[in-house]
């Protein structure tokens, strides 16, 4: 489960409003939550042309990208090392290659054993 947090901001005859909204996603599995070390990050975020996700994992994994409607954007190819760290970039754009709109993305790191989820925003 991953709770995405939304602000903007409006502007109407003059004066400026900032809203906020929040809403739930939940990605399929029923194990328990357990606290772990492993982490994920992406940088820089929000980004214009790409953003290199990190994250520790001793375990095969397989990063997906997600819009907002829960529609699969992307799946990314990982770089390895032996201290367990995994990066990869996303160049901002889908699956055959066409760059996406500006927003919010669900970035989830699915390994054999767990799940990390981070949200990525796009310029």
């Amino acid at each position: 489960f991953i709770r995405v947090h939304l602000f903007w901001e409006s502007e109407r005859q003059g004066y400026s409003t900032i809203y906020y909204s929040y809403f739930d996603y939940i990605f399929g599995g029923t194990a328990e939550n357990t606290k772990s070390d492993n982490f994920i990050t992406a940088a820089p975020c929000p980004f214009d042309q790409e953003t290199t996700i990190s994250y520790t994992s001793p375990n095969n994994t397989e990063i997906s990208i997600f819009d907002l409607q829960g529609r699969k954007v992307r799946t990314l190819s990982t770089q390895s090392n032996n201290s367990g760290l995994q990066k990869a970039t996303w160049d901002g754009t889908n699956q055959q290659g066409s760059t996406v709109k500006a927003g919010n993305y669900v970035v989830v790191v699915n390994s054999d054993t767990e799940t990390h989820n981070t949200i990525v925003i796009k310029k």
